[in-house]
């Protein structure tokens, strides 16, 4: 096991809450730079990509619709990303995941609380 991987992600994981919190608790909450929180999670994925379901190419009522997401928060050794399905653009359900040099992406485990506070972030992110 990657020891560091895992301790990043569950810095990252803690930090989100903490700042779900905190906007949950107050909209307009701020960090101790007094940026809003909610505009420091607009800056802080590397990547916010899709991927779509399957559908027929040559059925014209068919078109492609995005079904799944990822926000990736940091690359390399350790990478760490959001995952989740996405309903009307919208995302469902939100898993951290993390990787390492030679060990593939592998899911943070991580209690309601906490799955609350990545669906909230992820939120953040609609496909539209």
């Amino acid at each position: 096991m990657s020891d560091h991987a895992i301790e990043n992600a569950r810095g990252h994981l803690a930090e989100i809450v903490a700042e779900s919190k905190a906007i949950e608790a107050d909209s307009d909450a701020t960090d101790e730079h007094g940026e809003s929180l909610l505009e420091c999670w607009q800056c802080r994925p590397l990547d916010v990509s899709v991927r779509t379901d399957w559908y027929n190419p040559y059925d014209p009522n068919q078109t492609p619709t995005p079904a799944e997401y990822q926000i990736l928060l940091t690359t390399g050794g350790p990478g760490l990303r959001i995952y989740g399905e996405l309903a009307d653009g919208e995302p469902q359900t939100a898993f951290l995941e993390w990787q390492d040099w030679a060990v593939p992406w592998t899911r943070l485990e991580a209690s309601d609380e906490e799955q609350a506070a990545l669906l909230h972030f992820a939120q953040q992110f609609p496909i539209t």
